[in-house]
């Protein structure tokens, strides 16, 4: 969740992401890839990540 909510509020900047997280590169990917695989959601996609942003907006 974390990862994701950093993500997003950084505009999907994968390098102020990393920064704000203080993660390796490798772990940031690893990450995303595990946010596909648990909702289909690629949030590399702006469309899917708007999904996803609507989905954490319900969520609370």
């Amino acid at each position: 969740m974390e990862t994701l909510q950093v993500f997003i509020a950084e505009n999907g900047d994968h390098n102020r992401t990393l920064q704000k997280l203080n993660i390796h590169r490798n772990t940031l990917n690893y990450r995303l890839n595990r946010i596909y695989t648990l909702t289909g959601k690629n949030p590399r996609n702006y469309m899917e990540l708007f999904e996803l942003v609507c989905g954490l907006m319900w969520r609370k």
